[in-house]
C-alpha cells in the first residue's frame, strides 16, 4: 500500500485550493511538491498519510528546487569520499566497524525509544479528548501534546534515515578487507 499526499495551496492569483493524490514514496511526494512551488504555487499545509499515520510536512522545505539534485549530490561526495580511503591497519579497520555498529544500535535504540513515546502521546492526546471536561484545559493539554508529538515524529524520522544511513555504510564496510 502506498502512502495519500495531502496539501493546501495557494496559487499565483492567491486561490486557496485544497489536493490529494497517491505516491508511491516520500521522495515521489517530495518531487510533487517541490513543482508545485517551482510553479508559482504556494504551499500552506503538506501530510500523508501511510500505515503509520499522518506525517506533516514542513512546507517551508519545498523551495521549488528538485530534490534529487541534493541526493545525487551528497551521494557523489560520499562515493569519492570512499573511493578515496587511504589504507588502514587491520585494527584500525576493526575500530571504525565498531563504531559504525554502536552508532547503528544507538540510533536503533532511539528509533524504539521515540516509537513509543509517539504511542505514549497519542494515547495520552486520546484520554484527554475523552476524558477532559474543561475545554480550555483539553485544548491547552492537546496542544502542548501535540507539540510534543510533531517534534518526537520529527525526530524519529530522522533516527530512522541515520539508521539507514549507518546500515549502508556497515553493509559497505563489511564488503571491504583491509
Amino acid at each position: 500500500m502506498g502512502m495519500m499526499l495531502f496539501l493546501t495551496a495557494c496559487d499565483r492569483q492567491s486561490n486557496q485550493r485544497e489536493f490529494s493524490c497517491s505516491v508511491e514514496s516520500l521522495e515521489k511526494g517530495f518531487k510533487l511538491l517541490n513543482y508545485l512551488v517551482a510553479g508559482g504555487n504556494t504551499l500552506l499545509t503538506a501530510y500523508v498519510l501511510d500505515k503509520n499515520g499522518r506525517t506533516e510536512l514542513p512546507v517551508a522545505a519545498f523551495d521549488g528546487i528538485p530534490i534529487d539534485i541534493a541526493f545525487n549530490t551528497l551521494q557523489k561526495e560520499w562515493e569519492f569520499v570512499l573511493a578515496n580511503l587511504l589504507p588502514t591497519t587491520d585494527t584500525h579497520y576493526q575500530d571504525m566497524l565498531d563504531l559504525v555498529r554502536r552508532q547503528q544500535a544507538n540510533y536503533a535504540q532511539q528509533v524504539t525509544f521515540l516509537s513509543q513515546m509517539i504511542n505514549r502521546y497519542n494515547s495520552w492526546m486520546e484520554r484527554i479528548q475523552e476524558g477532559c471536561s474543561v475545554e480550555k484545559r483539553r485544548t491547552r493539554l492537546v496542544n502542548r501534546y501535540q507539540t510534543q508529538l510533531e517534534r518526537h515524529q520529527s525526530q524519529l524520522r530522522v533516527a530512522r534515515f541515520q539508521s539507514a544511513l549507518l546500515t549502508k555504510r556497515l553493509n559497505q564496510m563489511m564488503g571491504y578487507t583491509p
